[in-house]
């Protein structure tokens, strides 16, 4: 599972150009069936490097921001990505409310109404 993200990142030497959203996507599925695996550890695993993702430029978007249709956005891709963790054991649950926080707090992330709505309606469901 993580070996395909790795690969993933270290194929980006900058011969071939990929969209964050297209990394993202590629990063964030092993990531996402790591929590789906319902395996505290590699629930953990996965979460750190959810937020680890979020402080990365190549992966929020940087400078060459490109303009995302909303499934391809940031917040679409990480709230699919942890769409599982209302069955998932209460501290792995803290963790996702840590990853939604650095979410809104990344500079890169254009916070609006919409945005907060959404974010919400994944707290309320985690109850």
């Amino acid at each position: 599972m993580f070996y395909f993200s790795a690969e993933t990142l270290e194929s980006q030497d900058g011969s071939v150009k990929i969209s964050a959203s297209q990394l993202r996507e590629r990063c964030l599925l092993p990531l996402q069936m790591a929590l789906e695996s319902k395996n505290t550890k590699l629930g953990q695993t996965a979460l750190t490097g959810m937020q680890k993702l979020l402080c990365e430029d190549r992966f929020v978007g940087g400078v060459t921001m490109e303009v995302e249709v909303l499934e391809k956005q940031l917040l679409s891709q990480m709230l699919e990505a942890i769409r599982v963790t209302p069955s998932l054991h209460e501290d792995l649950q803290v963790e996702v409310m840590k990853v939604l926080l650095c979410i809104t707090y990344s500079p890169n992330f254009d916070i609006n109404g919409d945005s907060i709505l959404r974010i919400a309606q994944v707290r309320h469901f985690h109850r």
